[in-house]
């Protein structure tokens, strides 16, 4: 990733800016910070940090409900989930941040990342000649203190984090970023909204299948489609009853794969097992035909 060294700095900046010149501060675990944050934000009045104020003055601000007990953990109402470090740490955060969903590219740092309204998203790492592209599946969110209030630094920035749904951690340099919903920018990136982040600019595309289908909506109640491309090899499976509408490229329940531009022939299969004392129904299949783009993601609904 380009201009690692600046980005380290302004990283550094940034977190200095919003949580004081504490010595031990670069040595501890992110998380073990966001604990200190939380643990002041539910003091007397127990509002956010308020923007362009200190930490102290924020606890002074707007009393929060008291009626949302946000804890890793335990079962967190809808709008919330747990956020991984990659010390195996957690924090509690909020994807109910509308002023984020879509995607959003940084040209000078080689990556887009995609945010869906479930808390889901798509990190494309683009190819460059220190590094091929690839795309990664998140989860994110923007932390919250125990009252499940966003936690604000004095700039009025809130911390968008991402954890990766695969094996492999995301890109420590991105792994927490800061973002002001006021005007829709982010700090310490030049990150910028765009359609879609497409492919990995590596000349190729993408396509991801998904099912608008309700849960079990396929022949005979089943839930899982069985998926193949015609110009790839290898197959993975679709589920039914996740989503009503295209989510980002990459999405969990979904299948996607990297391609050639030009068109494309998706098919899908359902084997069904045969019956006590009669006959296995024929399998159940479906085929689309699309046309992909360089560097664009293309998505089809296989029903």
């Amino acid at each position: 990733m380009k201009r690692s060294f600046t980005f380290l700095m302004t990283y550094v900046a940034i977190f200095t800016i919003a949580f004081g010149c504490d010595s031990n501060f670069m040595t501890d675990d992110f998380d073990d910070l966001s604990e200190k944050i939380k643990a002041k934000n539910t003091g007397s009045g127990g509002g956010p940090i308020s923007p362009g104020g200190s930490e102290e003055e924020g606890n002074q601000g707007t009393p929060g409900t008291g009626n949302v007990n946000l804890a890793c953990g335990n079962v967190l109402p809808n709008g919330f989930q747990c956020i991984a470090s990659q010390s195996g740490a957690s924090t509690t955060t909020t994807y109910k941040i509308p002023e984020l969903v879509g995607a959003w590219d940084s040209k000078d740092f080689d990556f887009c990342v995609s945010y869906s309204s479930d808390g889901t998203g798509v990190i494309t790492y683009k190819a460059s000649g220190f590094s091929p592209g690839s795309v990664q599946n998140i989860k994110w969110g923007a932390m919250v203190n125990s009252k499940g209030e966003l936690i604000k630094s004095n700039a009025g920035t809130i911390y968008i984090v991402h954890q990766s749904t695969g094996s492999t951690p995301v890109d420590s340099q991105i792994a927490v970023l800061s973002f002001k919903q006021s005007t829709k920018q982010w700090y310490g990136f030049d990150l910028v909204p765009v359609s879609s982040c497409g492919g990995v600019a590596s000349g190729k595309g993408t396509i991801m299948v998904w099912c608008s289908l309700p849960e079990y909506g396929f022949p005979n109640g089943h839930n899982v489609i069985n998926v193949s491309i015609s110009s790839v090899g290898g197959t993975g499976y679709v589920s039914a009853g996740q989503y009503k509408s295209a989510p980002a490229c990459g999405a969990t329940y979904c299948y996607t794969r990297e391609v050639t531009p030009g068109e494309h022939r998706v098919s899908g299969k359902i084997y069904f097992i045969k019956p006590l004392g009669g006959e296995a129904p024929p399998p159940y299949s479906t085929s689309k035909t699309v046309t992909v783009y360089a560097n664009q993601c293309t998505t089809v609904d296989l029903q």
